[in-house]
């Protein structure tokens, strides 16, 4: 005994192969293309992390080469999941975590780098200050 639904798909079949007689059955879509993505992975934002004392916090930076003021910003601490304002805080040091730089960086005291994709780990910020601004791409 069949399933009601495989009956309903076998009646169907049936009654296409009726209609088809003398008649051509259009090719089925292939739905299977490759679609060109929407969003390519140097557009994505960049992960920051700055380090201040023994808290590390975490915010993204646009991609889009724009100087961003990092007040407007808001930082998500690790591992308390706490936000807060980004330029407020004293930086010891700073980090991509993730997404290619160059990414400058630029302190309340003068302090400004660039970290490039060849730089790894964490930079050190000498003397520890508040970083300002921000500019990523």
């Amino acid at each position: 005994m069949f399933s009601n639904s495989i009956g309903k798909t076998v009646v169907v079949l049936l009654w296409l192969q009726r209609m088809s007689v003398g008649r051509v059955i259009p090719p089925l879509p292939d739905n299977h293309e490759l679609l060109e993505p929407q969003r390519r992975s140097e557009d994505w934002p960049v992960n920051v992390a700055f380090t201040t004392g023994t808290q590390t916090l975490g915010f993204e930076l646009p991609r889009n080469g724009q100087v961003h003021d990092l007040g407007s910003i808001e930082c998500l601490a690790l591992p308390s999941y706490s936000i807060g304002d980004c330029n407020d805080i004293s930086v010891s040091q700073i980090g991509v975590t993730s997404g290619t730089a160059p990414c400058t960086f630029m302190g309340i005291d003068g302090f400004q780098i660039t970290i490039t994709a060849n730089d790894k780990g964490y930079i050190d910020v000498t003397p520890p200050q508040s970083i300002v601004y921000g500019s990523c791409g």
